[in-house]
């Protein structure tokens, strides 16, 4: 989606993600996708806040000008996280308190996960964009090419 299409999801969350019949995985709700140019590997930086907060990417909530792929890449450890762990990594009444948990990566890590998912986890849920895993290394990630991905 992101290398074929210069498509950014922006609101990846467990309810746009679903499964065939033979298990491969579906997104769906491209409602507040955009379109982005990546010319001589200029990543045209977003500027619009969308999605569901919980789901959102610090930069995002922070106002400042994102990278689709990375805040997509974020979504993704946070759906993650709740498809193993049962649970949001960010939660709070308070909007102010999960804002603040999001931007400063505050979240407990499930005792019983392996510790290649919690590893995964982990690197999708990196605060600096700049250090967050790239879809090429979640591809080349132990758990991603696990035959079981046991939590």
């Amino acid at each position: 989606m992101h290398s074929e299409y210069g498509l950014a999801h922006r609101d990846m969350k467990p309810e746009n993600v679903l499964f065939d019949r033979l298990n491969e995985v579906k997104l769906c709700d491209f409602g507040l996708c955009k379109f982005y140019n990546d010319d001589n590997n200029q990543m045209q930086l977003l500027t619009t806040q969308c999605g569901s907060p919980i789901y959102a990417a610090p930069e995002m909530l922070m106002n400042k000008p994102y990278n689709g792929n990375l805040i997509d890449i974020w979504s993704a450890g946070i759906t993650l996280y709740v498809m193993v762990a049962g649970k949001l990594p960010f939660d709070d009444e308070n909007i102010q308190s999960l804002i603040h948990k999001i931007t400063k990566g505050v979240f407990d890590m499930p005792s019983d996960l392996s510790s290649s998912c919690k590893d995964l986890i982990s690197k999708l849920l990196t605060v600096d964009p700049s250090k967050r895993i790239t879809f090429a290394e979640i591809k080349r990630h132990a758990w991603f090419n696990s035959n079981s991905n046991s939590n």
